[in-house]
């Protein structure tokens, strides 16, 4: 009987050593969180490694379908960065860890690019800081492209300055040239261009809005444009079904959202977009001299909302009058 307890024992502890072995195997090949010293070629990166150099790493080193979660350890600042990894899908992930941490721009130019395959979350903590004279969005989401902003995320402070060159600038926080942005929380504040202060939403692009504030923004008339879409201006398409677009300005129409000619704007009856009937803190302001303001939204003539759009009020730019919620 002795003997055969311990023959039990003995087949138990092999079957469990066995079994450990196994799942140490399989989990060795499934690694895809980027850390300083645990990444998928096992190369060890030094604990202090900057945000640039991370990125240096990920040009050469990126696998396909490899999740790179990366804490900013300190306030940065770099030139502009295209995410492009040879066609391979491949997601990035920035926090700043327990304190705000601020990557500036260096130099003109989006800071960040982001190209086809390519998901980049911003996440708790991460603020990206653009130039006052710069000549370009600060985030570009191009086609097939990914940009999430989450909660105690920013993208503030960059004019996406006019010139002959630059003279339609759309989006001076974020343009979504022909890929797709959710916002889930975070601020778009503080951001200017000819058209278009915060997010402009191109003809191939999707924006959805569930959370967050775009707030502070400016659509500045000039020689060469119009100035229209204080916070948002849409030629794709955009859905909102949360969060608050407020205090952004348009020297033409559109003070809170601008539609363009073909562009899709719906809004569900949560989130809010504020009028000429809030208070002088939250009010978007559109100042065309016609008199088609659109201080909430304009979406053509006769398609405008001048009062807020809040909690229970729906806006479909597809169709016309009251039906689609237009005064």
């Amino acid at each position: 009987m002795k003997r055969n307890g311990n023959a039990k024992r003995l087949r138990a502890a092999l079957a469990a050593a066995f079994f450990a072995a196994l799942m140490a195997l399989l989990f060795t090949g499934c690694k895809d969180l980027f850390h300083p010293d645990d990444d998928d070629d096992d190369t060890v990166l030094p604990s202090d490694y900057t945000l640039a150099q991370y990125l240096t790493w990920l040009k050469t080193n990126a696998v396909e379908g490899g999740n790179y979660s990366i804490t900013v350890k300190n306030n940065e600042t770099i030139g502009p960065q295209t995410l492009s990894y040879s066609g391979k899908n491949v997601n990035i992930t920035l926090d700043g860890g327990t304190a705000e941490r601020i990557v500036s721009l260096s130099s003109t130019g989006s800071l960040f690019t982001v190209d086809s395959g390519v998901t980049l979350t911003l996440d708790n903590n991460i603020t990206l800081r653009g130039r006052s004279n710069n000549t370009a969005s600060l985030v570009q989401v191009n086609n097939w492209g990914t940009l999430e902003m989450n909660t105690g995320s920013k993208v503030t402070g960059n004019t996406y300055s006019y010139s002959y060159s630059s003279s339609n600038s759309s989006g001076g926080g974020v343009s979504v040239a022909g890929g797709t942005f959710t916002m889930s929380g975070g601020t778009i504040s503080g951001n200017s261009a000819s058209n278009v202060g915060g997010v402009y939403v191109g003809s191939d692009g999707t924006f959805t809005m569930r959370g967050g504030t775009i707030s502070g923004n400016s659509a500045n008339y000039n020689a060469y444009a119009s100035g229209n879409g204080g916070g948002v201006g849409v030629t794709g398409t955009f859905r909102m079904s949360g969060g608050t677009i407020s205090s952004n300005f348009a020297s033409n129409w559109g003070g809170g959202v601008l539609v363009f000619a073909d562009g899709t704007f719906i809004k569900q009856s949560d989130g809010v977009i504020y009028g000429s009937d809030a208070s002088a803190s939250l009010k978007n302001t559109a100042t065309d001299i016609s008199g088609y303001y659109g201080h909430a939204v304009f979406a053509s003539t006769g398609k405008l909302r001048n009062s807020t759009a809040g909690q229970g009020v729906t806006l479909d730019s597809r169709v016309s009058g009251s039906a689609g919620g237009w005064e």
